[in-house]
């Protein structure tokens, strides 16, 4: 947190991990600025998130952790009286792109995500009850699966997690 009369500023940092290991901290920078540093799981993706009243959160920036710590500087510091800080890990996403059925070969998926990520394909008849088909590493995107037994069931849902 962050809190600033007009003529003195006053810092009180309090280093916060998150739930997958990034620890958000924060230093002055010089003439009112504030330095945010995250360490955190490299070359994944992070939100730095920004409140007055920590209810109401925006995002500062987003980024891929490519170096250890990460820096970035809060320009904007200096015109709230107060200001606390997240930082937020972004999950990876997937999505079907194409699928198609045959009655002789089953569901074909064509899934879409970042390259080089693990996902797991799920099915269900229900919407409640859901069974892993299999955990497919991206190595292209999109990548292909094939369901031969959707032939076996007369309704059957698919989701993709990022495990």
């Amino acid at each position: 947190m962050i809190t600033s009369a007009p003529s003195t500023i006053n810092l009180i940092i309090t280093p916060i991990s998150d739930t997958n290991g990034a620890s958000l901290v924060i230093e002055p920078y010089g003439s009112g600025l504030f330095r945010l540093k995250l360490t955190g799981e490299q070359y994944e993706r992070y939100r730095i998130e920004a409140s007055e009243n920590l209810q109401n959160w925006v995002t500062l920036t987003n980024f891929s952790l490519t170096q250890l710590p990460m820096g970035f500087v809060d320009h904007e510091a200096s015109n709230y009286v107060q200001r606390f800080y997240r930082s937020e890990f972004v999950k990876p996403k997937a999505q079907f792109l194409t699928w198609t059925f045959s009655k002789t070969n089953g569901f074909h998926l064509g899934i879409s995500g970042d390259s080089g990520r693990t996902f797991q394909i799920v099915a269900s008849t229900n919407l409640t009850h859901w069974q892993t088909l299999t955990n497919l590493l991206l190595t292209n995107s999109p990548s292909y699966f094939l369901d031969k037994d959707a032939v076996s069931f007369p309704v059957r849902f698919y989701r993709v997690l990022y495990q």
